[in-house]
């Protein structure tokens, strides 16, 4: 894909992802009630999964031309996708849809409940083991020397 192509696409998700910003804070502002509320914040919730789901296939097609011209690298781009499937699966078995004690009538009125709270664990869980790789990296290399 060009450069030019993908700096279109990316204005254009950035201006979607901030009209939806724009809407979700104008419509939760003016509802009254926590149905309303609700429903004004679907759309972004939505948003956000449909810009995971580009993010994903990205992940998993753009490497794909390179891989078929070298297929030693399959296995590793195997390895990495596998591990991040099952951090991610962990993470869902760990996640809760309880509501927050101060979020029950929302919370409990909400089926993004679930996947919210898989989003947020999963970046606990890749920022620490971002940490970790760096810390290990930092150590290992002083080691070296």
């Amino acid at each position: 894909m060009s450069k030019k192509l993908t700096n279109i696409i990316s204005i254009a998700l950035m201006l979607i992802g901030a009209a939806f910003g724009i809407y979700t804070w104008v419509s939760a502002g003016q509802a009254e009630g926590v149905d309303a509320e609700m429903a004004a914040v679907n759309p972004l919730f939505i948003w956000t999964y449909v810009l995971v789901a580009i993010a994903v296939l990205a992940l998993l097609i753009v490497p794909l031309p390179y891989m078929i011209k070298n297929p030693g690298t399959m296995k590793k781009f195997g390895i990495g996708v596998l591990a991040l499937g099952v951090v991610i699966l962990i993470v869902y078995l760990m996640a809760s849809d309880e509501s927050l004690p101060f979020l029950e009538d929302a919370a409990s009125k909400n089926e993004w409940s679930k996947w919210a709270d898989v989003n947020i664990l999963a970046m606990y869980v890749m920022t620490g083991i971002a940490i970790l790789a760096i810390a290990y990296s930092s150590i290992r290399g002083m080691l070296k020397k």
